[in-house]
Protein backbone atom coordinates (compact mmCIF):
# COMPACT_ATOMS: atom_id res chain seq x y z
CA UNK A 1 0.00 0.00 0.00
CA UNK A 2 2.76 2.46 0.71
CA UNK A 3 4.39 1.93 -2.90
CA UNK A 4 1.33 2.81 -4.50
CA UNK A 5 0.35 5.65 -2.30
CA UNK A 6 4.08 7.12 -2.55
CA UNK A 7 3.45 6.41 -6.67
CA UNK A 8 -0.02 8.74 -6.27
CA UNK A 9 1.55 11.51 -4.34
CA UNK A 10 4.33 11.68 -7.07
CA UNK A 11 3.23 10.34 -10.24
CA UNK A 12 -0.26 8.43 -10.81
CA UNK A 13 0.72 7.71 -14.28
CA UNK A 14 3.83 6.78 -13.59
CA UNK A 15 2.37 4.05 -10.99
CA UNK A 16 0.21 2.44 -13.76
CA UNK A 17 3.07 1.79 -15.87
CA UNK A 18 5.28 0.29 -12.97
CA UNK A 19 1.71 -1.53 -11.73
CA UNK A 20 1.63 -3.25 -14.55
CA UNK A 21 5.55 -4.00 -15.09
CA UNK A 22 5.69 -4.92 -11.78
CA UNK A 23 2.14 -7.10 -11.67
CA UNK A 24 2.78 -9.91 -9.03
CA UNK A 25 3.34 -6.92 -6.77
CA UNK A 26 1.47 -6.52 -3.63
CA UNK A 27 1.03 -2.81 -4.34
CA UNK A 28 0.04 -3.19 -8.17
CA UNK A 29 -3.77 -3.28 -8.01
CA UNK A 30 -3.79 -0.30 -5.62
CA UNK A 31 -1.31 1.70 -7.90
CA UNK A 32 -3.84 1.42 -10.89
CA UNK A 33 -6.42 2.16 -8.70
CA UNK A 34 -5.28 5.55 -7.26
CA UNK A 35 -4.14 6.00 -11.20
CA UNK A 36 -8.37 5.75 -12.24
CA UNK A 37 -8.88 7.83 -9.07
CA UNK A 38 -6.77 10.84 -10.21
CA UNK A 39 -8.31 10.27 -13.61
CA UNK A 40 -11.67 11.16 -12.80
CA UNK A 41 -10.05 14.37 -10.96
CA UNK A 42 -8.49 15.44 -13.61
CA UNK A 43 -10.16 14.06 -17.02
CA UNK A 44 -11.08 16.59 -19.70
CA UNK A 45 -14.95 16.91 -20.39
CA UNK A 46 -15.77 16.03 -24.08
CA UNK A 47 -18.45 18.50 -25.27
CA UNK A 48 -22.06 16.37 -26.05
CA UNK A 49 -21.07 14.15 -23.31
CA UNK A 50 -23.14 12.56 -20.55
CA UNK A 51 -20.75 14.77 -18.51
CA UNK A 52 -22.82 17.81 -19.53
CA UNK A 53 -25.74 15.75 -17.88
CA UNK A 54 -24.26 15.65 -14.76
CA UNK A 55 -22.79 18.70 -14.31
CA UNK A 56 -25.73 20.65 -15.29
CA UNK A 57 -27.83 18.52 -12.50
CA UNK A 58 -25.04 18.87 -10.10
CA UNK A 59 -25.38 22.51 -10.69
CA UNK A 60 -28.58 22.91 -10.13
CA UNK A 61 -28.34 21.13 -6.81
CA UNK A 62 -26.08 22.74 -5.68
CA UNK A 63 -27.36 26.38 -6.25
CA UNK A 64 -31.10 24.90 -5.72
CA UNK A 65 -30.98 22.36 -3.19
CA UNK A 66 -33.69 20.08 -2.24
CA UNK A 67 -34.36 17.86 0.23
CA UNK A 68 -33.91 14.08 0.59
CA UNK A 69 -37.23 13.39 0.82
CA UNK A 70 -37.94 15.28 -2.88
CA UNK A 71 -34.84 14.00 -4.27
CA UNK A 72 -35.51 10.58 -4.12
CA UNK A 73 -38.79 10.48 -4.89
CA UNK A 74 -37.05 10.42 -8.60
CA UNK A 75 -36.25 6.86 -8.03
CA UNK A 76 -37.93 4.46 -10.69
CA UNK A 77 -40.92 7.43 -11.13
CA UNK A 78 -41.01 11.12 -12.40
CA UNK A 79 -38.98 13.69 -9.76
CA UNK A 80 -40.20 17.60 -9.21
CA UNK A 81 -38.15 18.35 -12.54
CA UNK A 82 -40.43 15.33 -14.76
CA UNK A 83 -37.41 12.82 -14.56
CA UNK A 84 -36.57 9.73 -13.84
CA UNK A 85 -34.19 7.85 -12.81
CA UNK A 86 -33.96 4.17 -13.57
CA UNK A 87 -31.13 3.50 -10.73
CA UNK A 88 -30.29 4.87 -7.75
CA UNK A 89 -26.06 4.28 -7.79
CA UNK A 90 -25.22 8.01 -9.51
CA UNK A 91 -28.27 9.94 -8.48
CA UNK A 92 -27.32 9.29 -4.71
CA UNK A 93 -23.60 10.07 -4.97
CA UNK A 94 -24.32 13.26 -7.50
CA UNK A 95 -26.64 14.94 -4.30
CA UNK A 96 -24.37 13.93 -1.51
CA UNK A 97 -21.65 16.04 -3.74
CA UNK A 98 -23.66 19.15 -4.47
CA UNK A 99 -23.94 19.30 -0.71
CA UNK A 100 -20.51 20.80 -0.73
CA UNK A 101 -19.53 21.68 -4.24
CA UNK A 102 -20.41 22.09 -7.88
CA UNK A 103 -17.30 21.39 -9.65
CA UNK A 104 -18.07 18.12 -12.05
CA UNK A 105 -14.32 17.10 -11.42
CA UNK A 106 -14.84 16.13 -7.67
CA UNK A 107 -18.22 14.24 -8.86
CA UNK A 108 -16.16 12.00 -11.24
CA UNK A 109 -13.57 12.07 -9.05
CA UNK A 110 -15.63 10.57 -6.91
CA UNK A 111 -17.55 7.95 -9.18
CA UNK A 112 -13.45 7.13 -9.90
CA UNK A 113 -13.35 5.84 -6.65
CA UNK A 114 -15.92 3.29 -7.21
CA UNK A 115 -14.82 2.52 -11.00
CA UNK A 116 -11.31 2.07 -10.31
CA UNK A 117 -11.69 0.12 -7.66
CA UNK A 118 -13.40 -3.16 -9.61
CA UNK A 119 -11.45 -1.82 -12.69
CA UNK A 120 -8.19 -2.39 -10.96
CA UNK A 121 -9.53 -5.85 -9.08
CA UNK A 122 -10.70 -6.93 -12.47
CA UNK A 123 -6.91 -6.48 -13.90
CA UNK A 124 -5.52 -8.10 -10.69
CA UNK A 125 -7.57 -11.40 -11.08
CA UNK A 126 -5.75 -11.77 -14.55
CA UNK A 127 -2.49 -10.56 -13.13
CA UNK A 128 -3.15 -13.53 -10.48
CA UNK A 129 -3.20 -16.57 -13.20
CA UNK A 130 0.24 -16.39 -14.36
CA UNK A 131 3.60 -16.87 -12.19
CA UNK A 132 6.06 -14.31 -12.26
CA UNK A 133 8.27 -13.42 -15.16
CA UNK A 134 5.84 -15.78 -17.14
CA UNK A 135 4.25 -12.98 -19.18
CA UNK A 136 4.55 -13.51 -23.16
CA UNK A 137 4.27 -10.72 -25.25
CA UNK A 138 0.51 -13.11 -26.71
CA UNK A 139 -0.31 -13.14 -22.94
CA UNK A 140 0.30 -8.90 -22.55
CA UNK A 141 -1.73 -8.52 -25.63
CA UNK A 142 -4.43 -10.47 -24.44
CA UNK A 143 -4.37 -8.53 -21.41
CA UNK A 144 -4.34 -4.90 -22.67
CA UNK A 145 -6.88 -5.73 -24.40
CA UNK A 146 -9.36 -6.97 -21.71
CA UNK A 147 -7.94 -3.94 -19.94
CA UNK A 148 -9.37 -1.55 -22.60
CA UNK A 149 -12.75 -3.41 -23.62
CA UNK A 150 -13.97 -1.20 -21.04
CA UNK A 151 -11.17 1.16 -20.15
CA UNK A 152 -10.72 3.36 -17.48
CA UNK A 153 -11.29 6.38 -19.71
CA UNK A 154 -15.16 5.72 -20.20
CA UNK A 155 -15.80 7.21 -16.87
CA UNK A 156 -17.78 9.68 -18.42
CA UNK A 157 -20.89 6.88 -19.39
CA UNK A 158 -20.39 6.36 -15.49
CA UNK A 159 -23.07 4.19 -14.38
CA UNK A 160 -22.69 1.70 -18.04
CA UNK A 161 -19.45 0.77 -17.58
CA UNK A 162 -19.10 1.22 -13.50
CA UNK A 163 -22.27 -1.90 -13.46
CA UNK A 164 -19.82 -3.50 -16.38
CA UNK A 165 -17.09 -4.31 -14.16
CA UNK A 166 -19.10 -4.81 -10.68
CA UNK A 167 -20.82 -7.58 -13.13
CA UNK A 168 -17.93 -8.96 -13.98
CA UNK A 169 -15.96 -9.05 -10.78
CA UNK A 170 -19.23 -10.76 -8.86
CA UNK A 171 -19.45 -13.11 -11.98
CA UNK A 172 -15.79 -14.31 -11.66
CA UNK A 173 -15.50 -14.51 -7.98
CA UNK A 174 -18.62 -17.18 -7.68
CA UNK A 175 -17.72 -18.81 -11.02
CA UNK A 176 -13.95 -19.01 -10.42
CA UNK A 177 -13.52 -18.32 -6.93
CA UNK A 178 -16.84 -20.05 -5.54
CA UNK A 179 -17.04 -17.15 -3.75
CA UNK A 180 -20.87 -16.72 -3.23
CA UNK A 181 -20.86 -12.84 -2.37
CA UNK A 182 -20.11 -12.99 -5.90
CA UNK A 183 -23.97 -13.55 -6.37
CA UNK A 184 -24.85 -10.47 -4.35
CA UNK A 185 -21.97 -8.46 -6.53
CA UNK A 186 -23.55 -9.35 -9.68
CA UNK A 187 -27.16 -8.19 -8.61
CA UNK A 188 -25.52 -5.42 -6.93
CA UNK A 189 -24.76 -3.99 -10.78
CA UNK A 190 -28.49 -3.24 -11.56
CA UNK A 191 -29.02 -0.58 -9.14
CA UNK A 192 -25.64 1.10 -11.08
CA UNK A 193 -27.27 0.78 -14.18
CA UNK A 194 -30.98 -0.77 -14.78
CA UNK A 195 -30.01 -2.04 -17.94
CA UNK A 196 -28.50 -4.57 -16.20
CA UNK A 197 -31.26 -6.49 -15.65
CA UNK A 198 -30.71 -8.36 -18.83
CA UNK A 199 -27.03 -9.33 -17.58
CA UNK A 200 -28.08 -10.59 -14.27
CA UNK A 201 -31.29 -12.50 -15.90
CA UNK A 202 -28.63 -14.01 -18.10
CA UNK A 203 -26.23 -15.07 -15.32
CA UNK A 204 -29.29 -16.31 -13.11
CA UNK A 205 -31.00 -18.74 -16.00
CA UNK A 206 -27.24 -20.24 -16.99
CA UNK A 207 -26.70 -21.05 -13.05
CA UNK A 208 -30.53 -22.42 -12.72
CA UNK A 209 -30.83 -24.39 -15.88
CA UNK A 210 -26.79 -25.44 -16.78
CA UNK A 211 -27.11 -25.81 -20.06
CA UNK A 212 -24.11 -27.82 -21.38
CA UNK A 213 -21.31 -26.11 -23.38
CA UNK A 214 -21.69 -27.88 -26.58
CA UNK A 215 -24.94 -26.20 -26.80
CA UNK A 216 -23.63 -22.98 -26.38
CA UNK A 217 -21.11 -23.31 -28.35
CA UNK A 218 -24.03 -23.67 -31.21
CA UNK A 219 -25.76 -21.08 -29.82
CA UNK A 220 -22.91 -19.09 -30.17
CA UNK A 221 -21.84 -19.53 -33.73
CA UNK A 222 -25.34 -19.36 -35.09
CA UNK A 223 -25.61 -15.79 -33.50
CA UNK A 224 -22.02 -14.34 -34.86
CA UNK A 225 -23.69 -14.92 -38.25
CA UNK A 226 -27.10 -13.67 -37.64
CA UNK A 227 -27.02 -9.96 -39.45
CA UNK A 228 -30.76 -8.96 -38.87
CA UNK A 229 -33.12 -8.83 -36.42
CA UNK A 230 -36.75 -7.48 -36.40
CA UNK A 231 -36.31 -4.80 -33.86
CA UNK A 232 -40.39 -4.07 -33.56
CA UNK A 233 -41.31 -7.78 -32.57
CA UNK A 234 -37.78 -7.52 -29.77
CA UNK A 235 -39.67 -4.09 -28.34
CA UNK A 236 -42.96 -6.02 -28.22
CA UNK A 237 -42.21 -8.65 -26.11
CA UNK A 238 -39.80 -6.85 -23.99
CA UNK A 239 -42.66 -4.43 -23.40
CA UNK A 240 -44.50 -7.34 -21.96
CA UNK A 241 -42.30 -8.72 -19.82
CA UNK A 242 -40.52 -5.48 -18.19
CA UNK A 243 -41.75 -3.21 -15.31
CA UNK A 244 -43.76 -0.33 -16.17
CA UNK A 245 -40.97 1.80 -15.28
CA UNK A 246 -38.31 0.66 -17.64
CA UNK A 247 -41.05 0.87 -20.72
CA UNK A 248 -39.80 4.17 -22.03
CA UNK A 249 -36.43 3.49 -22.40
CA UNK A 250 -37.33 0.26 -24.14
CA UNK A 251 -39.55 2.21 -26.68
CA UNK A 252 -37.00 4.39 -27.18
CA UNK A 253 -33.85 1.93 -28.09
CA UNK A 254 -36.31 -0.07 -30.04
CA UNK A 255 -37.82 2.43 -32.43
CA UNK A 256 -36.55 2.09 -35.75
CA UNK A 257 -36.53 5.76 -36.82
CA UNK A 258 -34.28 6.29 -33.93
CA UNK A 259 -32.57 2.98 -34.87
CA UNK A 260 -32.01 4.50 -38.27
CA UNK A 261 -30.57 7.59 -36.69
CA UNK A 262 -28.08 5.97 -34.52
CA UNK A 263 -26.93 4.08 -37.96
CA UNK A 264 -26.20 7.06 -40.22
CA UNK A 265 -24.34 8.50 -36.91
CA UNK A 266 -21.99 5.67 -36.93
CA UNK A 267 -21.51 5.46 -40.88
CA UNK A 268 -20.21 8.62 -40.63
CA UNK A 269 -17.45 7.30 -38.55
CA UNK A 270 -14.16 6.61 -40.13
CA UNK A 271 -13.26 2.61 -41.45
CA UNK A 272 -10.96 1.88 -37.95
CA UNK A 273 -14.00 2.87 -36.27
CA UNK A 274 -16.17 0.77 -37.98
CA UNK A 275 -13.89 -2.55 -37.75
CA UNK A 276 -12.06 -2.60 -34.71
CA UNK A 277 -14.71 -4.27 -32.08
CA UNK A 278 -15.05 -6.63 -35.50
CA UNK A 279 -11.69 -7.44 -35.23
CA UNK A 280 -11.90 -8.21 -31.55
CA UNK A 281 -14.82 -10.38 -32.61
CA UNK A 282 -13.28 -12.40 -35.14
CA UNK A 283 -10.48 -13.14 -32.71
CA UNK A 284 -12.80 -13.99 -29.88
CA UNK A 285 -14.78 -16.23 -32.32
CA UNK A 286 -11.74 -17.97 -33.44
CA UNK A 287 -9.93 -18.71 -30.07
CA UNK A 288 -13.16 -19.98 -28.44
CA UNK A 289 -14.05 -21.99 -31.29
CA UNK A 290 -10.08 -23.15 -30.72
CA UNK A 291 -10.90 -24.08 -27.22
CA UNK A 292 -14.31 -26.21 -28.10
CA UNK A 293 -12.50 -28.62 -30.47
CA UNK A 294 -8.55 -28.60 -28.95
CA UNK A 295 -9.19 -28.18 -25.13
CA UNK A 296 -11.94 -31.02 -24.22
CA UNK A 297 -9.78 -32.79 -21.75
CA UNK A 298 -8.86 -28.88 -20.10
CA UNK A 299 -12.60 -28.58 -19.99
CA UNK A 300 -13.48 -31.75 -18.30
CA UNK A 301 -10.72 -31.33 -16.10
CA UNK A 302 -11.17 -27.47 -14.99
CA UNK A 303 -14.92 -27.69 -13.77
CA UNK A 304 -14.84 -23.87 -12.85
CA UNK A 305 -13.49 -22.90 -16.39
CA UNK A 306 -15.82 -25.01 -17.92
CA UNK A 307 -18.83 -23.07 -16.20
CA UNK A 308 -17.38 -19.77 -16.71
CA UNK A 309 -16.62 -20.61 -20.50
CA UNK A 310 -19.78 -21.73 -20.85
CA UNK A 311 -21.22 -18.67 -19.53
CA UNK A 312 -19.14 -16.46 -21.80
CA UNK A 313 -20.81 -18.40 -24.66
CA UNK A 314 -24.31 -17.69 -23.45
CA UNK A 315 -23.01 -14.30 -22.68
CA UNK A 316 -21.74 -13.20 -26.51
CA UNK A 317 -24.84 -14.99 -27.88
CA UNK A 318 -27.06 -12.69 -26.22
CA UNK A 319 -24.61 -10.09 -27.01
CA UNK A 320 -24.46 -11.02 -30.62
CA UNK A 321 -28.70 -10.60 -30.65
CA UNK A 322 -28.60 -7.63 -28.77
CA UNK A 323 -26.07 -5.98 -31.23
CA UNK A 324 -28.13 -5.31 -33.62
CA UNK A 325 -30.29 -3.53 -31.62
CA UNK A 326 -30.03 0.22 -31.17
CA UNK A 327 -27.70 1.08 -28.30
CA UNK A 328 -27.40 -2.78 -28.00
CA UNK A 329 -23.63 -3.30 -28.77
CA UNK A 330 -22.92 -2.50 -25.05
CA UNK A 331 -23.89 -5.78 -24.15
CA UNK A 332 -21.43 -7.14 -26.77
CA UNK A 333 -18.87 -5.26 -25.13
CA UNK A 334 -19.23 -6.37 -21.42
CA UNK A 335 -19.63 -10.12 -22.84
CA UNK A 336 -16.22 -9.05 -24.68
CA UNK A 337 -14.91 -8.87 -20.68
CA UNK A 338 -15.59 -12.47 -20.34
CA UNK A 339 -14.25 -13.81 -23.54
CA UNK A 340 -10.65 -12.28 -23.23
CA UNK A 341 -10.56 -13.42 -19.87
CA UNK A 342 -11.59 -16.87 -20.86
CA UNK A 343 -9.22 -16.63 -23.53
CA UNK A 344 -6.76 -15.34 -21.35
CA UNK A 345 -6.97 -17.99 -18.99
CA UNK A 346 -7.12 -21.22 -21.07
CA UNK A 347 -3.99 -20.01 -23.35
CA UNK A 348 -1.38 -19.37 -20.03
CA UNK A 349 -2.75 -22.58 -18.59
CA UNK A 350 -2.18 -24.20 -22.23
CA UNK A 351 0.37 -22.19 -24.10
CA UNK A 352 2.07 -24.86 -26.39
CA UNK A 353 3.59 -24.26 -30.10
CA UNK A 354 0.25 -24.65 -31.62
CA UNK A 355 -1.09 -22.17 -29.67
CA UNK A 356 2.00 -19.84 -30.28
CA UNK A 357 1.57 -20.34 -34.05
CA UNK A 358 -2.27 -18.92 -33.68
CA UNK A 359 -1.23 -16.24 -31.56
CA UNK A 360 0.86 -15.40 -34.06
CA UNK A 361 -0.89 -15.24 -36.69
CA UNK A 362 -3.90 -13.36 -35.08
CA UNK A 363 -2.96 -11.11 -32.91
CA UNK A 364 -2.93 -8.20 -35.59
CA UNK A 365 -6.16 -7.49 -35.17
CA UNK A 366 -5.86 -7.40 -31.09
CA UNK A 367 -3.18 -5.00 -31.97
CA UNK A 368 -5.81 -3.25 -34.19
CA UNK A 369 -8.76 -3.00 -31.62
CA UNK A 370 -5.97 -1.86 -28.90
CA UNK A 371 -4.52 0.86 -30.98
CA UNK A 372 -8.31 2.53 -31.67
CA UNK A 373 -9.00 2.31 -28.09
CA UNK A 374 -6.50 3.70 -27.20
CA UNK A 375 -6.98 6.78 -29.61
CA UNK A 376 -10.68 6.96 -28.26
CA UNK A 377 -9.20 7.75 -24.61
CA UNK A 378 -7.35 10.57 -25.99
CA UNK A 379 -10.31 12.18 -26.19
CA UNK A 380 -10.83 12.48 -22.23
CA UNK A 381 -7.46 11.95 -20.97
CA UNK A 382 -5.92 15.44 -20.03
CA UNK A 383 -2.06 16.66 -20.42
CA UNK A 384 -2.49 17.11 -16.00
CA UNK A 385 -3.69 13.33 -15.85
CA UNK A 386 -0.09 12.18 -17.45
CA UNK A 387 2.17 14.70 -16.24
CA UNK A 388 0.78 15.73 -12.96
CA UNK A 389 0.24 14.60 -9.00
CA UNK A 390 -2.68 15.68 -7.07
CA UNK A 391 -0.75 18.47 -5.27
CA UNK A 392 0.88 20.26 -8.62
CA UNK A 393 -2.89 20.00 -9.93
CA UNK A 394 -4.05 21.51 -6.94
CA UNK A 395 -1.38 24.58 -6.56
CA UNK A 396 -1.12 25.51 -10.51
CA UNK A 397 -4.66 25.44 -11.62
CA UNK A 398 -3.72 24.63 -15.24
CA UNK A 399 -6.98 24.46 -17.53
CA UNK A 400 -8.29 20.72 -18.47
CA UNK A 401 -6.98 20.40 -22.29
CA UNK A 402 -7.34 16.52 -23.71
CA UNK A 403 -4.25 15.13 -25.22
CA UNK A 404 -5.95 14.82 -28.49
CA UNK A 405 -6.46 18.17 -28.38
CA UNK A 406 -3.13 19.35 -27.58
CA UNK A 407 -1.72 17.07 -30.21
CA UNK A 408 -4.18 19.00 -32.58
Amino acid sequence: MKTSILFFIFSPFFGLIKAFKNYKAVWAKNAIWFFVIFFGFTMYFPPGSDVDRYNAKLESLYYSPVNWDNFSSSFFSADYDGEVSYDIYAPIILYCVSTFTNNGNVLFGIFAIVFGYFFSRNIGFLFDLVPKNKMNIYLWILLISFTVTVGFWQLPTVRMWTAAHIFFYGAYIYIIKNNYRGLLIVLSSILVHFSFALPVAIFLLYFFVRIPYFILYVFFITTFFISEINVSVLGSRLESILPTFLLPKVKVYTDEDYGDAYVTYYSSFSWFMVYFRKAAGWFITFFLSYIFFSGRKFLAANLNFRFFYSFTLFFLAIGNIMNLVTSGSRYLLIAYLFAFATIFYYVQSNYNTVLEKWMRILSPLLVFYIIVSIRLSLDTISISTIFLNPFLVFFLDLPVVSILNAIQ
